[in-house]
């Protein structure tokens, strides 16, 4: 199964890092069956998906993922002493937020995230870190207003519009998605396989001839066999739809 878009997204001791240029692919269409307020990861609406790929996330009760939740819990005591010891400073509480969030606490690491904000309500990456836990809890358009406030403070933050986006298409807001993603590819048309997630968003929005483009963009840059198999799929259902 192709992901919402393939994210790889590290919750690290302080802020979220994406590798956007690398990472981002193509957002996959919301199955009828499924839930539309679902996380942009694998196993859609899992909350153990919120720190999925790195950071001290926890997975697994043995092995590397059992390390990781002892480290995340001995840190917790570090983190709350910092804080004990600089109350005003928001990085101990971001600190804390990403040892609950190993831990599967969400409410706790949604609790110290708003205190971090609090403290320095201008850093972009506190938001984004908080929009995603908002996202990964199914509260969307939650998320949907960090990510905003984040791209306000900082319109080049493309972090902040791959998610808006994801959140957009999931919930089925077509022209929202579309629009964040034409911003995507125009800044940086590396992103070519945004171009199918484009022409899907089209289609649903009654708009054969620009889903047509798109679909045509996609398949003159895909390179591997399935994602051309999708390409000339969607491509021969608008042209008979047309």
């Amino acid at each position: 199964m192709r992901l919402a878009l393939y994210i790889l997204i590290f919750l690290g001791s302080v802020i979220l890092v994406l590798d956007l240029a690398k990472k981002v692919k193509e957002i996959e269409p919301p199955k009828k069956s499924e839930k539309t307020t679902e996380t942009p990861v694998e196993t859609h609406g899992s909350q153990d998906q919120l720190n999925p790929n790195g950071g001290m996330g926890a997975q697994n009760p043995h092995g590397a993922g059992h390390r990781d939740i002892n480290r995340a819990s001995q840190a917790l005591a570090e983190y709350t002493q910092a804080i004990e010891s600089a109350p005003d400073q928001a990085k101990p509480y971001i600190d804390r937020a990403n040892a609950y969030i190993a831990l599967k606490k969400y409410d706790l690491a949604l609790a110290d995230t708003n205190q971090a904000i609090k403290r320095d309500p201008k850093n972009t990456a506190y938001l984004l870190q908080r929009g995603y836990i908002y996202l990964g809890t199914d509260k969307s358009e939650m998320a949907v207003a960090d990510f905003t406030e984040a791209l306000e403070i900082d319109p080049s933050l493309a972090k902040a519009r791959v998610f808006r986006a994801i959140t957009h298409y999931q919930k089925q807001n077509y022209q929202a998605a579309v629009e964040d993603c034409l911003v995507i590819v125009k800044n940086d048309p590396s992103f070519t396989d945004l171009h199918i997630t484009i022409a899907r968003c089209y289609k649903a929005l009654g708009q054969n001839e620009n889903a047509i483009k798109h679909t045509q963009l996609y398949l003159e840059s895909a390179n591997d066999a399935q994602g051309k198999q999708e390409g000339e799929a969607l491509m021969s259902e608008l042209k008979a739809q047309s």
